[in-house]
């Protein structure tokens, strides 16, 4: 005979101690402080402890600014058109999305969606295969690797040419350097 055992949730296995530390005077706060969560959370456990009510955790709604994060993807396109060939800048690029398609959306998202859309031309121009962050720009890696195969190897002349981070110079030198090896193993 095997009995199958359940996961009791954490609001039940926390409840005891929390009942237990309110009747020696602790506050809420200082319970939730103590148990690292946040002091609402806190309130309906000792409610659920006290009453045998099980809490109803409340979600928060999401703010209307963000509702279009999600459809970034179906988005890829007229962004792409609006930021390449009608030459917007970023808030402009916003406004129209939400003018035309009645999503609001960050500039994050925004960025995100234009990178997807040119995801594989980023990756064929640069030479390499891995991701890498184009908002430096295609001409930024493009010159970077100009240079690099000059025979430039310093990582922060080559960061003050290019107008990158010394990081970003790093971490694309590291990649180019490794790729003849790459390719001759490979091939």
């Amino acid at each position: 005979m095997s009995v199958p055992i359940e996961s009791v949730p954490k609001y039940e296995q926390l409840a005891p101690k929390f009942k237990e530390m309110r009747e020696a005077g602790k506050s809420v706060q200082e319970i939730a402080f103590r148990h690292k969560v946040a002091w609402q959370v806190a309130w309906e456990i000792l409610q659920f402890a006290e009453t045998g009510e099980r809490p109803t955790w409340q979600l928060p709604e999401c703010s209307p600014q963000y509702e279009g994060w999600q459809h970034f993807e179906t988005l890829a396109p007229l962004i792409a058109d609006l930021r390449d060939n009608m030459e917007m800048q970023w808030p402009r690029v916003l406004a129209d999305v939400a003018r035309q398609t009645g999503h609001r959306i960050s500039i994050a998202t925004a960025v995100r969606a234009y990178e997807h859309s040119r995801r594989y031309e980023f990756r064929v121009e640069s030479g390499i295969s891995t991701e890498f962050c184009p908002r430096s720009g295609q001409g930024k890696l493009a010159e970077f690797r100009r240079l690099f195969d000059s025979g430039i190897t310093n990582g922060a002349e080559l960061a003050r040419r290019v107008g990158v981070s010394r990081n970003t110079a790093n971490r694309w030198k590291r990649r180019f350097a490794c790729e003849p090896s790459f390719i001759s193993t490979n091939s």
